[in-house]
C-alpha cells in the first residue's frame, strides 16, 4: 500500500473529525461529537472505504474502540455500542443505533488495551472513586461491564467542590508496575507496604495543572485510597504518556510547547525539561519518537532530551485536528481541520519537508517569468477591492440595524440644547464652536442662540464595530413649532463625531416660544440598494427634544453686546431701559405690560425640604448655561424669596411671569406651603410651573417606583364639582369673573391633593 496519500472525506460530516485505532479489533473510527464512522483495518487500501455510520443523539466527549464501541458523553454518562458485525451492518441500515447506557457520572475513562481493562474515574454520592472493568467477549450481542475493582479515593485538598470539575479538564493515565518497578517508586507512597499482586500506578488531573497519583491493588476491592500530589506545572497540561526504560518514566506534555520528563524512581525530583519549536494539542510516543501538532503543523521529535543532538522535523501536513497511529511500523492517518483525510508513514522521507538554509524560497524557483508574478499582483489589487467593498457593505448593513434600535444609539449618543440670549456668552465657555449660518446672524438683537452639544460614547464593545460608521454621515436638524417649520441645517459629521458643538440662531416671536422642538437626526446614504441610480437614505439616530419656557427666562443684565458697524443705533426704546436699569436698575424690573391684564394662576404644593432643592445649585448647572444658572439660583435662593417676604418676576419673551411663595405661617407643617405662578399668558405660566415643580421635588428623585403621588380619589370629586360649577357657568351665562374665580380656585385645590 502507498500510505503517503490525501483525500477528502467523502460523507456528510457536522463537525471536524478525530480519529481513534484499536490493534486487536484491527478497526479505525472517525468521529466528531454526533456522528461515528468505522473501518476495518484491511479496508485501508480500497480506493473507497465502505464506512459503517453511526448517528448519535448525545454529544461525544470521549470515544474508546475495545471490545464494544464506549462513549462518554460531557454529561458523564458511558454509552456501549456492540461491534459484531452482522449486528453493525444491520444497525447502519435503521436510522438510530441501540446503545446502552452502561455507568453514569464518569468524569474520564481509560483504556488499558494489553490487558483488556477499562479504568474510570467517577463520582458516587458525592464521593471520589476508581473503578475497574472487565468486557465480555464481543460475540455478546448484550453490551455489559464487568466489575472489576472498586477503590475511593480520599478528596480532600483535591478540589473545592464537585461542581468546579470540568470533565474535558481532567487526566486519567494508568501502568502496570512489576515488583522491579515497585522497589523505584515506593518512595512516593510513603508509608506503603509491599502489595501482594502487581498494581496500577493511576496519574489524574481534575483542573490539567496538578497531578495527584495513587497506587491501585486489583485484588483488593473497598480500599480507600490517599492520593499524592506529583506536580504542579505553571501551564496548562496536554497528555501525560508513560513510558518504560531503564525504570519507568513519564512524560508530560504542556500546551504551551514543553516536555517535562520524570522517572519514578530516586531521581523523580530532577526532571529532564526541554522546549519544542510550537505548542502542543496532541502528542504520542512512537518506537523513540515523538510525534506533535500544535493544531496547525505537525512535527517528528527525535533524541528529544539530549538537547545537543534533539532533532525536529516538520512533516507535510496542515491544519492537522487529530491523529493515530496503526501498528508500529510509523503508519499514521491524520485528520484535519479541512475535512481532508492523510495516510504517511514517518519513516519515509517523502513525507518530510525539505530543510533550508533560509527562511524564504527564491522567487525564481516559483515564476519562471514576470507575467506570473503580474498576474499574481493584479489578484492581489482585485482582492484588497474586493475586501474595501466588503467593510463598506458591513458599514451599511450595521447602520440598517442600528436605526431599528434607538435604544442602543441613545447609550451610544448623548446630545442635550443649551439656550442663550448672547453669542457672547457662549464663547465664554472656551468651546470650538461649529456655525451653521452667517456670521452676521449671530449678533442680532432679537435672537436667541442654541447650542447642540452631541458626543458619541463608544463602550469597549462598540468601538469595532462602529469605528467607521460615522463616516459620510449628514445631520439634519429641523427646528419646528406646533404650527410650522421655522428652520433647517444640514452639515456632514467630522471627526467621528467624538464631540460636536453646534450654534444654530433663531429669530423669536412671541407666538412660539412656548411649543418649540428640535428634530435632530444621523443620515447615512447607502447607494444603489433600490436601483442603479437610486439611493437609500436610513436614519442612523433620531432624537427630539422639546424646549420649556424656562430655557428663554431672560437675566437681568444689560450686557455691552458686539455690534456690527453696519448695524443702526439703538432705538429710543432700548435708550429708555439702559438708561433706566443703568440709574434703578438695583430698585426695578423693567418689563413690557400688555393690554391684557388677567394674569393666569397656577399652583405648587410644596414639600417640607423645598428650601433645600430650590438651593440646589447642580439642578441648575444641569438644565441651563452658566450666566442663566447664576442668575435664577441667585434670584430662587435668595432669603427674602424662600421666606415670603418677596415675590420674584421672570420675563420671557416680552411676556411677565411673577412667582410668589404662600407660607400661611400658622401652620404646624411647611407642608401647607405653594407656590403661584401667574401671567398674563397661560401656556408660559403653566411651563414655569412645572419647571418649579422638578426643582422644588428635586427631579421626584426621593419617590420610588409605584409611589402613589396624587390621591385619585380626591382628584376624581375635584374634577366631578369643577365640572358642575362650569357647566352652571356655562348655562347661566356668568362674567368671566366669575369663571375665573372658579379657576383659580380649581388651581388651588388641585395642589392640595398631593399626597
Amino acid at each position: 500500500m502507498d500510505w503517503k496519500r490525501c483525500f477528502k472525506f467523502q460523507h456528510e460530516v457536522v463537525d471536524n473529525l478525530r480519529v481513534s485505532f484499536s490493534s486487536k479489533k484491527c478497526m479505525l473510527s472517525f468521529w466528531n461529537k454526533y456522528q461515528i464512522f468505522l473501518l476495518n483495518e484491511q479496508e485501508l487500501d480500497s480506493r473507497n472505504w465502505p464506512l459503517i455510520f453511526l448517528n448519535t443523539d448525545f454529544e461525544i466527549c470521549q470515544l474508546i474502540i475495545a471490545e464494544y464501541l464506549l462513549c462518554l458523553d460531557y454529561e458523564g454518562t458511558l454509552f456501549g455500542y456492540s461491534l459484531n458485525l452482522h449486528q453493525t451492518a444491520t444497525t447502519h441500515k435503521r436510522s438510530k443505533p441501540d446503545f446502552r447506557v452502561l455507568e453514569r457520572n464518569i468524569l474520564r475513562t481509560k483504556w488499558y488495551e494489553n490487558e483488556d481493562l477499562l479504568f474510570s474515574l467517577q463520582l458516587e454520592s458525592n464521593e471520589l472513586c476508581i473503578k475497574t472493568y472487565k468486557m465480555k467477549s464481543s460475540d455478546d450481542v448484550n453490551v455489559k461491564l464487568k466489575p472489576q475493582s472498586h477503590k475511593k479515593i480520599l478528596n480532600r485538598n483535591l478540589f473545592h467542590s464537585f461542581n468546579e470539575i470540568k470533565r474535558e479538564k481532567c487526566i486519567l493515565s494508568c501502568f502496570r508496575v512489576n515488583e522491579s518497578d515497585y522497589d523505584g517508586i515506593k518512595h512516593i507512597f510513603k508509608g506503603r507496604k509491599n502489595l501482594l499482586d502487581q498494581p496500577f500506578i493511576i496519574i489524574m488531573s481534575f483542573d490539567k495543572l496538578t497531578l495527584y497519583t495513587v497506587l491501585v491493588d486489583l485484588k483488593f476491592s473497598g480500599e480507600t485510597l490517599k492520593p499524592v500530589k506529583l506536580l504542579t506545572s505553571p501551564s496548562e497540561i496536554n497528555e501525560v504518556v508513560f513510558i518504560k526504560e531503564n525504570a519507568i518514566n513519564i512524560i508530560v506534555s504542556l500546551t504551551s510547547g514543553t516536555l517535562i520528563k520524570h522517572s519514578l524512581n530516586k531521581n523523580f525530583n530532577t526532571p529532564n525539561i526541554t522546549h519544542l519549536n510550537t505548542g502542543i494539542h496532541k502528542l504520542t510516543v512512537l518506537n523513540e519518537k515523538l510525534i506533535y501538532t500544535d493544531g496547525s503543523t505537525m512535527w517528528v521529535a527525535t533524541n528529544t532530551f539530549s538537547e545537543p543532538d534533539t532533532k525536529l522535523r516538520q512533516l507535510f501536513i496542515r491544519n492537522a485536528k487529530d491523529f493515530t497511529h496503526i501498528g508500529n511500523a510509523g503508519q499514521i492517518i491524520c485528520t484535519t481541520y479541512s475535512n481532508l483525510v492523510y495516510t504517511f508513514n514517518v519513516n519515509d522521507e517523502p513525507c518530510y519537508l525539505p530543510v533550508t538554509d533560509s527562511d524564504y524560497y527564491p522567487a525564481e524557483h516559483l515564476f519562471n517569468n514576470m507575467g506570473c508574478l503580474d498576474r499574481i499582483l493584479k489578484e492581489v489589487e482585485k482582492n484588497d477591492d474586493v475586501i474595501k467593498n466588503i467593510k463598506k457593505e458591513e458599514n451599511y448593513i450595521t447602520t440598517l440595524a442600528l436605526s431599528n434600535r434607538q435604544d442602543i444609539m441613545n447609550e451610544i449618543i448623548q446630545s442635550s440644547i443649551y439656550v442663550y440670549e448672547n453669542y457672547e456668552d457662549i464663547l465664554k465657555d472656551g468651546i470650538i464652536l461649529n456655525l451653521t449660518n452667517k456670521l452676521e446672524e449671530y449678533f442680532d438683537k432679537n435672537s436667541f442662540y442654541f447650542l447642540i452639544k452631541m458626543s458619541a460614547v463608544l463602550q469597549q464593545n462598540h468601538v469595532d464595530i462602529l469605528a467607521n460608521i460615522f463616516l459620510d454621515c449628514k445631520i439634519h436638524i429641523t427646528i419646528l413649532s406646533e404650527q410650522q417649520v421655522l428652520k433647517t441645517i444640514c452639515m456632514p459629521v467630522l471627526d467621528q463625531l467624538k464631540n460636536l458643538n453646534i450654534v444654530v440662531p433663531l429669530k423669536m416671536t412671541k407666538s412660539n416660544i412656548t411649543s418649540l422642538f428640535f428634530d435632530i437626526r444621523i443620515i447615512k446614504k447607502i447607494p444603489k440598494v433600490l436601483s442603479c441610480k437610486e439611493n437609500l437614505w436610513t436614519a442612523l439616530y433620531y432624537k427630539k427634544i422639546a424646549l420649556t419656557p424656562e430655557l428663554f427666562i431672560k437675566t437681568d443684565h444689560c450686557s455691552n453686546k458686539i455690534q456690527l458697524l453696519k448695524e443702526p443705533e439703538d432705538s429710543i426704546e432700548n435708550l429708555l431701559y439702559k438708561a433706566s436699569y443703568k440709574h434703578h436698575g438695583h430698585l426695578f424690573r423693567i418689563a413690557k405690560v400688555s393690554e391684557d391684564f388677567f394674569k393666569w394662576s397656577f399652583y405648587i404644593k410644596l414639600p417640607k425640604r423645598y428650601k433645600e432643592f430650590l438651593q440646589n445649585e447642580m439642578f441648575y448647572k444641569e438644565h441651563f448655561n452658566t450666566t442663566k444658572a447664576k442668575f435664577l439660583l441667585k434670584e430662587i435662593s435668595s432669603e427674602e424669596f424662600l421666606n415670603s417676604r418677596k415675590n420674584i418676576s421672570f420675563t420671557i419673551a416680552d411676556e411677565r411671569v411673577d412667582i410668589e411663595i404662600i407660607n400661611h405661617g400658622v401652620s404646624d407643617s411647611l407642608s401647607n406651603n405653594m407656590i403661584k405662578v401667574s401671567s398674563v399668558n397661560p401656556r408660559l405660566a403653566l411651563g414655569i410651573r412645572n419647571f418649579f415643580s422638578n426643582s422644588a421635588h428635586n427631579n421626584f428623585q426621593t419617590y420610588q417606583p409605584g409611589q402613589e403621588y396624587i390621591n385619585c380619589f380626591r382628584f376624581n370629586i375635584l374634577l366631578k364639582k369643577t365640572e358642575n360649577t362650569v357647566n352652571k357657568c356655562l348655562t347661566e351665562r356668568l362674567p368671566f369673573e366669575e369663571f375665573s374665580k372658579i379657576f383659580e380656585q380649581f388651581q388651588m385645590n388641585l395642589s392640595q391633593i398631593l399626597v
